[in-house]
């Protein structure tokens, strides 16, 4: 936390070009971390770890895009706003199956055991996922 607040308050101490660009090769490094860490867990055998990997990739693939754009590389030029959109919604789609995939195990692992653990994961879980895909729909159509 104090890290983040440093890091805040060095906006005040630096030129704006330079707080940007150091922003913007943080998110890079970031991404990148966050990728390596989905393919960490896949290589691990996390059956999910792909779908997390997959979506992953692809937005964060957009964002160093966009990113690589503010720092005077342009990559796509004016596709830039679409390679975003495009990634968001991959990603949402991926992340959609994954959870279903993990519903789909849960469900599994309660019918050949009978614990009642997971059931009970297996309802927490698809109250937040039917809440996430009625916001996606309102989101496409509206």
């Amino acid at each position: 936390m104090l890290v983040i607040l440093a890091l805040l308050l060095s906006g005040l101490l630096l030129d704006l070009q330079l707080w940007g660009a150091l922003a913007s090769l943080t998110l890079l490094s970031t991404s990148l971390a966050l990728l390596l860490v989905g393919v960490f867990m896949w290589r691990q055998g996390v059956r999910y770890g792909s779908y997390y990997t997959l979506a992953w990739s692809v937005l964060l693939t957009a964002f160093a895009i966009v990113t690589a754009g503010s720092l005077g590389f342009e990559l796509l030029g004016l596709y830039v706003a679409t390679t975003i959109k495009l990634g968001v919604t991959i990603e949402l789609i991926t992340l959609s199956i994954g959870l279903a995939n993990y519903l789909m195990v849960l469900e599994g692992l309660w019918l050949k055991t009978g614990k009642q653990v997971y059931l009970d994961l297996f309802h927490y879980w698809i109250k937040i996922f039917a809440i996430g895909l009625v916001k996606h729909q309102y989101a496409i159509s509206g």
